[in-house]
């Protein structure tokens, strides 16, 4: 703030005076008024109103600003987190649901096989017999795969899994991997298999390395219809192995592939298209593939398919 006072014995002039510019007229007091007869005005010029009012307010009015913003930003992260706490109670809930369903669904099958054999003289029959000693066995081998994948989670969350590596030969471990799919399915189930030289033999943990096999393929089944074609390919580039897994399943929407390799995740709720599963496969498939040092993309079309990619070194 920059102020002038002056003193004049000039009356000022019925101009408007310029902006800041205060006169008034000074009238001497005792005995001056009476010796000294002159009329006198005394004036005050500031340089800005503004300017000076801001300068008092400047800190109060940035701290204002600055307490709203926080408190804004406050006020959104506290949403973020109230939405993603009913997300999560939303995933658990469903995922206690499915695990429930999944579990008792082979239970209450094996239970049903193990009547008829023992109250329907199915044991006399040779070929009910088999069927329901099949179906048995289909079934523990279903129980199996989820306590694996229970099991892999827990490991997941103590940081305990260990590979334990060795050279493995992948053409024999995809074919005992289709064989035993196609023996539990009752889809008609049309493989391609297309192993380039030089990418059969890898060094990988043989039984994590199974289970991703199990896992891609199971899943590529269940997502299919009732004709199912799968695709499971493998080139060697450079020091890296490749392997692709592609099938003519209903696909996955662009807006879920994010989001597919979550823990829980599921497509609608868990339940889409009948199909119901924990939503732990294809994590467990990600963690596994990250620890040999690789990554899997996905790539899907809703009604054409789905492809995913493992990029993993070879040794």
């Amino acid at each position: 703030l920059t102020q002038l006072v002056f003193q004049t014995k000039i009356a000022p002039s019925g101009k408007q005076s310029p902006l800041g510019t205060f006169l008034r007229e000074y009238k001497p007091q005792g005995l001056r008024r009476y010796v000294d007869s002159q009329r006198r005005w005394v004036g005050v010029y500031f340089h800005s109103h503004d300017n000076y009012i801001l300068s008092k307010m400047l800190i109060d009015v940035c701290l204002s600003i600055f307490l709203m913003a926080v408190m804004i930003i406050s006020f959104i992260y506290l949403i973020k987190i109230i939405l993603d706490q009913k997300k999560l109670a939303e995933m658990k809930d469903d995922f206690i649901n499915n695990l429930t369903h999944e579990f008792k669904t082979p239970i209450a099958t094996i239970a049903v096989a193990i009547e008829g054999l023992q109250n329907f003289n199915a044991l006399q029959d040779p070929a009910k017999t088999k069927e329901y000693l099949n179906i048995s066995k289909n079934e523990l081998g279903r129980l199996d795969d989820m306590v694996s994948n229970v099991l892999n989670l827990a490991s997941q969350k103590q940081n305990s899994i260990e590979l334990n590596l060795d050279e493995i030969n992948l053409a024999h471990i995809i074919q005992e991997t289709l064989d035993r799919e196609k023996f539990r399915t009752d889809k008609a189930v049309n493989f391609t298999v297309d192993i380039e030289e030089g990418a059969n033999r890898i060094k990988v943990d043989p039984l994590h390395f199974k289970n991703i096999i199990t896992n891609l393929v199971d899943n590529a089944i269940k997502y299919s219809r009732q004709a199912v074609q799968i695709k499971i390919s493998a080139k060697k580039h450079k020091d890296r192995l490749i392997i692709t897994f592609s099938d003519n399943g209903i696909g996955i929407p662009d807006w879920a592939l994010k989001y597919v390799f979550d823990k829980f995740y599921r497509v609608s709720n868990g339940n889409i298209y009948n199909i119901k599963g924990i939503g732990l496969g294809l994590s467990y498939v990600k963690l596994i593939v990250e620890l040999h040092k690789g990554n899997i993309s996905v790539r899907s079309k809703l009604d054409v398919g789905t492809e995913f990619s493992i990029n993993i070194p070879l040794n």
